[in-house]
């Protein structure tokens, strides 16, 4: 049984973390798996959006603490040193998400806890199952948080609760955490996916690539003010504005229909 499953239709892509009897934690096939199945999304010019969710009532458990040690092996390094290598590695097979161009979905469908909550925070877009179990645990497990939570856990749910989470490790449930701003929406276990794959649809029908464009303007740090970012909007405007996509686009509005994006 593969660790990570990959189905790609009608422009979106959904990887599923499967390995629900170890409640999809990081182990070393899941591991690889996912750094080829992000690989393997992110060459193929059909995937317009990628869904990411897990198997069974877990979304991720988080790191497999015993994956640490062969992966610190792998570098021929000694001590912390190693385990500095071997923990970069792990979270690396999951933050390439951050490079791929296309939109990210996290579809938690349940418990997302460590570096479980970190795969959901890679994501652009998150639906999050209410009674879902959320928890940057670390702080009670006598580590530093990791795979860029300690950034990302406060972006997505304000400064002062993201402080509060990640000094205390406490568990939060998904309501709580739509509420503050973490999940688009929090709904019930069985529509998590749905209500993803719905989301991935509708964004997989848009121009792709002014949605990729707009992804990029969102991500770009050196974006800093206003003026900034309406420079590199018009930049990107003249440019788009010379696609095929923008021209059917123009040319759907004025005729009332759909438009048919091809992407070019």
């Amino acid at each position: 049984m593969s660790a990570v499953l990959v189905k790609v239709a009608d422009g979106v892509a959904v990887i599923t973390l499967n390995r629900p009897e170890q409640r999809n934690a990081m182990s070393l096939d899941l591991v690889q798996g996912f750094r080829e199945a992000v690989a393997q999304v992110g060459e193929d010019p059909q995937v317009r959006v990628v869904v990411v969710t897990g198997a069974g009532r877990a979304f991720s458990s988080g790191a497999d603490f015993g994956t640490l040690p062969s992966l610190a092996a792998e570098s021929g390094l000694e001590g912390e040193a190693a385990m500095r290598h071997g923990i970069q590695t792990l979270y690396a097979a999951f933050t390439c998400l951050n490079q791929l161009q296309v939109p990210t979905i996290a579809a938690v469908n349940g418990a997302a806890i460590g570096g479980g909550l970190g795969i959901a925070l890679q994501c652009d877009l998150r639906i999050v199952a209410g009674r879902a179990k959320l928890g940057a645990t670390f702080s009670r497990l006598g580590i530093h948080s990791g795979m860029g939570i300690t950034k990302l856990l406060p972006e997505a749910v304000g400064d002062q609760l993201g402080r509060e989470l990640l000094f205390t490790g406490r568990i939060f449930r998904g309501e709580e955490a739509a509420q503050a701003g973490f999940a688009l929406k929090a709904v019930e276990f069985d529509q998590v996916l749905p209500e993803a794959m719905d989301l991935a649809r509708r964004i997989a029908g848009a121009a792709p690539l002014a949605v990729q464009w707009i992804k990029r303007t969102l991500k770009d740090p050196s974006l800093k003010d206003q003026d900034a970012v309406m420079e590199a909007e018009s930049a990107a405007q003249a440019s788009l504005m010379q696609t095929r996509d923008a021209v059917e686009g123009l040319r759907a509005g004025v005729e009332g229909r759909e438009p048919r994006f091809e992407g070019r």
